[in-house]
């Protein structure tokens, strides 16, 4: 069984937005949210849901093993009451975008990932530079 599957949607979707961009508030995770809100309305990658958008395989790097994962899965964590706001809004479809329509992102501490070759941002928000892949 994995330590995702008893967890509800509401859970799994805050813990994303915590777990890629708690560091950078409220505006960075509705941009996180933004993406993930996007790609379940699209179906990315045949995902129909905002669970499914979080935990599919090397999208969202805080569901990799790691110190990230590490952080949002421990006993200990509490998940901040605006994740939770920004996640119910993603479950509903209701939060505003403030993306401009990106569907991916990327933080600046890397380099360019090689989908980003051609493509023009779509918006920066702290350190995160997200991306339309919809297109």
């Amino acid at each position: 069984m994995n330590d995702t599957d008893a967890m509800s949607d509401l859970n799994i979707v805050a813990l994303t937005l915590c777990g890629e961009a708690e560091s950078l508030g409220y505006v960075g995770m509705q941009g996180v949210g933004s993406t993930i809100q996007k790609r379940t309305i699209l179906n990315w990658q045949h995902e129909t849901t905002a669970r499914g958008v979080c935990l599919h395989f090397e999208q969202y790097s805080c569901w990799l093993q790691g110190p990230d994962r590490n952080r949002i899965m421990a006993p200990d964590f509490v998940i901040p009451d605006t994740a939770i706001a920004i996640a119910n809004m993603i479950l509903t479809q209701t939060l505003p975008d403030n993306t401009n329509g990106g569907t991916h992102y990327y933080d600046n501490s890397i380099s360019p990932p090689y989908w980003t070759e051609g493509l023009a941002p779509t918006a920066f928000i702290g350190t995160l530079i997200f991306y339309d892949l919809s297109g």
